[in-house]
């Protein structure tokens, strides 16, 4: 793992729905800038999430688990820097998981199927969102992205 990279976390059960979410992140980003790590259930992200820094969290929200380790992980989240969530979900979301994303940088949820290009732009107005809320000292890395993204944008 890289400090100078762009670390994205999706927790997803499903690997279809892995696979189209690595794939927007890498359509979204320059390859060579980010790491993507893939873990299956929200109680592994818990355990990841205490040890390591992310950028970016996409989190499917739809197990029956989910409720209880988003719980943990928002904890975990207190006693670090916090990143932008964007969720996804097959039905109906419990109003304790709701009220628990609203409160730790949910910036979108997202039915499953998605449509890869909202999810995109989603992640890129979320970055925008989370990148004037903190200091350039303190995620170099995110200003990066977002210097890179903004370029991107100018060049289409």
């Amino acid at each position: 793992m890289s400090d100078d990279l762009f670390r994205v976390l999706i927790v997803e059960e499903s690997d279809d729905i892995r696979r189209l979410e690595r794939e927007v992140v890498r359509q979204t980003f320059r390859p060579a800038l980010v790491e993507i790590e893939e873990i299956r259930t929200a109680r592994e992200a818990v355990e990841r999430y205490q040890t390591e820094a992310y950028h970016l969290l996409l989190l499917d929200v739809s197990s029956q688990q989910a409720s209880e380790a988003i719980r943990d992980l928002v904890r975990a989240s207190r006693t670090r820097q916090r990143c932008p969530v964007i969720a996804f979900s097959t039905g109906r979301i419990d109003q304790d998981t709701l009220r628990i994303l609203a409160a730790d940088h949910c910036f979108a949820i997202f039915p499953k199927p998605f449509d890869p290009e909202s999810v995109q732009a989603t992640i890129r107005e979320a970055l925008e969102a989370h990148s004037k809320s903190i200091d350039a000292v303190v995620s170099p890395v995110l200003h990066g992205i977002m210097k890179m993204l903004h370029s991107s944008d100018k060049e289409n």
